[in-house]
């Protein structure tokens, strides 16, 4: 009998392993600031005013307070931290949908002001032509004849200084940070007005409250194939939380991730107020040359003091506290931090899908072989049983 056998040269391939894909998180921070920035917002203008009075032209009294800012500064320091998660290499196939994950990490806020500003308080105290009529014992009564004044006084002229300030090291976007000062200022006065002697004081407080909250963080995520010079560009706006960016990176080579261009976002703003205090009274204060008066400002019980008698009109005799006034409401504005050129990142490794390793075309027909010498080995034992 005889066999016959047909050897087919068979090639048989073998697939390469992937290579191992690396997933890292790299953390960076991004530092921001701002230094003697206007505290009125755009524009050169550093100041403010306000006023409050009591009274009338026709008043006794009359009092007037205003405040003013001669200048004004904000400073901010910021820092946000940042992590960046990815793969380290790819083949060009995966590549193609190359993802990043932008990721919100710990964050700190500062901010500080100083505002310079100078307050006047005075006022006028007027009386009117007439009399005073004091009534003496036994004797007839005593007309004093009082003339028509108006004296000018000055209470408060100073200057004055707020700073307010917050610290945040814990902070997240969208949070306030809130900082306020105030400064209490008072003066008095008493003007030589004959017979009526008056007198006045104020208090002035004026406060203030400044608000800073960071909104957002905006860039570009930037990958450049080292190898050929092949650019991707991704903007984005961040406000917190994650954010994921899909690139195609199928071009092989090593591509270099950095971000660019980054601004931070921001939202200022402050109040200014005052409010004022006035008290005033008249003393009516009259010669008694005879010392037929035995009461008065002195003590009853001696002649030293008998050359004058005193009394206060307690219907002259008055505290006045003003409403509070808003003095400015700054309309919100962004704080001019600085830019960040570049940030990097990280590096991408793209390669080619190993491919397929065909194995020599010899090792197939010893495979043949030796498959052929079985079936023969396997048939004679079959004849010699």
């Amino acid at each position: 009998m005889t066999f016959r056998f047909a050897l087919v040269a068979t090639t048989i391939v073998a697939s390469a392993p992937a290579a191992f894909a690396a997933t890292v998180t790299n953390d960076r921070l991004a530092n921001f600031s701002v230094t003697n920035q206007s505290l009125f917002g755009s524009g050169d203008a550093a100041s403010f005013g306000g006023s409050t009075s009591v009274g009338n032209s026709t008043s006794t009294f009359q009092f007037g307070a205003s405040t003013g800012a001669s200048s004004g500064s904000v400073n901010s320091n910021a820092t946000v931290g940042l992590g960046f998660t990815f793969e380290e290499q790819l083949t060009t196939d995966a590549a193609k949908n190359t993802g990043v994950k932008l990721s919100f990490g710990s964050a700190a806020a500062s901010f500080d002001t100083s505002l310079g500003a100078f307050a006047d308080v005075g006022g006028t105290i007027r009386t009117k032509a007439g009399s005073v009529t004091l009534p003496v014992p036994v004797l007839a009564d005593i007309v004093i004849p009082v003339a028509a004044t108006s004296t000018p006084i000055s209470l408060i002229d100073e200057d004055y200084q707020l700073n307010a300030s917050d610290t945040d090291n814990g902070y997240a976007f969208g949070e306030v940070l809130t900082g306020s000062d105030a400064v209490a200022l008072t003066g008095a006065s008493t003007p030589s007005v004959p017979i009526v002697n008056p007198s006045a004081s104020a208090t002035l407080n004026i406060n203030q409250s400044s608000d800073l909250s960071l909104t957002n963080l905006t860039g570009t995520l930037k990958a450049t194939n080292a190898d050929t010079g092949t650019m991707m560009l991704d903007t984005f706006l961040f406000s917190g939380g994650d954010l994921n960016f899909d690139l195609d990176l199928s071009e092989a080579g090593t591509w270099n991730l950095e971000v660019v261009d980054l601004a931070l976002g921001s939202k200022f703003e402050s109040d200014f107020g005052m409010t004022a205090t006035f008290v005033a009274g008249v003393a009516v204060e009259v010669q008694d040359p005879l010392g037929v008066l035995k009461t008065g400002c002195g003590n009853p019980s001696t002649d030293a003091d008998n050359g004058t008698l005193c009394f206060v009109d307690e219907g002259l005799s008055t505290t006045v506290p003003n409403p509070p006034l808003n003095l400015l409401s700054i309309n919100p504005f962004s704080l001019a931090y600085n830019e960040i050129d570049s940030i990097g990142v990280g590096q991408i490794v793209v390669s080619q899908a190993p491919p397929a390793v065909p194995l020599p075309a010899g090792f197939a027909l010893m495979l043949a072989g030796l498959g052929a010498f079985g079936v023969m080995g396997a048939r004679r034992q079959s004849r010699q049983a």
